[in-house]
């Protein structure tokens, strides 16, 4: 019977283009196979080095190359901010040499070229996401917790079924249970965040994603260690 339920399994897979999704990065999608169902994958940086463009790039890629649902869940920044840098990704895509300005964008600046190609790049994604929307974009309360989230998705499941999941992030969401312990909170927040990503649909799972803040005192120590200075898990 396992058997039988994992060729079907397989098999609806395939249908849909493969058992991994790729996330538009050739040498970690040669390498890792792209992002499986199940699979929670954490982005991890220093602060300012980038983690959100290349989350919002990989989520990108998955939305313009399938025909799958994307759901970025946003505790970083406000969703008018999220759609600002999502067009402005089209637009690079639609128009690599002229593409829009994020900065300028924001401070409202662009000149008339940029204007132009600000007006093609929503009328294009207004006419992709005209015949079934599959971006989509959800700012959580504060008080928000993994449970809270998964609660609100499995609620939306009739109207989409999203293949990737994008929180940013997993560390500044709200405890599951306030163990006055920093690192034993995110130890339940990721713990809850693994078990949705597998048990989601019935089992079927989806890829969750998630850029994760690396503190600095990890490098610190790492540079004390002689003679070539190096990591250990404990960083």
């Amino acid at each position: 019977e396992l058997v039988a339920e994992t060729v079907k399994s397989i098999d609806a897979a395939v249908a849909k283009g493969g058992m991994y999704v790729r996330t538009g990065m050739k040498k970690f999608d040669e390498v890792a196979g792209g992002l499986k169902n199940g699979e929670l994958w954490l982005l991890g940086g220093y602060s300012g080095s980038g983690k959100t463009f290349l989350a919002l790039n990989i989520a990108y890629h998955v939305w313009f190359t399938t025909n799958e649902d994307v759901v970025w869940i946003t505790r970083e920044m406000t969703r008018e901010a999220m759609a600002v840098m999502f067009i402005a990704r089209h637009s690079a895509s639609l128009f690599p040499a002229t593409s829009v300005d994020t900065r300028r964008l924001l401070e409202g600046t662009l000149d008339d070229e940029g204007k132009a190609v600000l007006a093609a790049s929503i009328a294009d994604l207004k006419k992709r996401e005209a015949p079934r929307k599959r971006w989509h974009v959800w700012e959580p309360p504060r008080n928000a917790s993994m449970n809270t989230i998964a609660k609100q998705l499995e609620s939306r499941r009739h109207r989409m079924s999203p293949r990737l999941v994008v929180i940013d992030y997993l560390a500044i969401l709200a405890p599951i249970r306030d163990r006055r312990d920093g690192r034993g909170d995110i130890d339940d927040t990721l713990g809850a965040a693994k078990s949705f990503a597998k048990d989601w649909n019935d089992g079927r799972g989806l890829c969750l994603l998630s850029p994760h803040q690396i503190n600095r005192e990890g490098q610190k120590e790492c540079e004390k260690r002689k003679p070539t200075p190096h990591h250990i898990m404990s960083d």
